[in-house]
């Protein structure tokens, strides 16, 4: 009789561990509620651009193409998809590309 309530309480950690471990990993994970995009738009003074100014060939091989959608957009704006690093967006500044200077920005909806 132990021996089968030891094989329960052994069986009933178990389970309860598992879904326990599947909580916290569900609560870990970031859910992202809004959608980000990215303006770029071309300026005279890169001297007036407030923050830094990145080099186009800097960027990721994805931030590249979120730039370059921006720039060929019509309102100069595009979303970044959810897995682009968008972190190096967010502080402002400016991207060098063709000898031209683009002011960026982010905004989320």
């Amino acid at each position: 009789m132990k021996n089968l309530l030891m094989v329960g309480l052994v069986l009933g950690a178990a389970i309860a561990g598992g879904g326990l471990i599947a909580v916290w990993d569900n609560a870990t994970t970031p859910d992202r509620t809004a959608a980000a995009f990215l303006h770029a738009e071309q300026i005279d003074d890169s001297a007036a651009v407030d923050g830094s100014v990145i080099g186009y060939e800097n960027l990721t091989a994805d931030q590249q193409t979120v730039f370059e959608r921006a720039i060929a957009d019509d309102l100069n704006i595009t979303e970044i998809p959810d897995d682009t690093n968008a972190s190096v967006w967010y502080d402002g500044g400016a991207v060098s590309y063709q000898n031209r200077t683009y002011e960026i920005a982010v905004s989320e909806t």
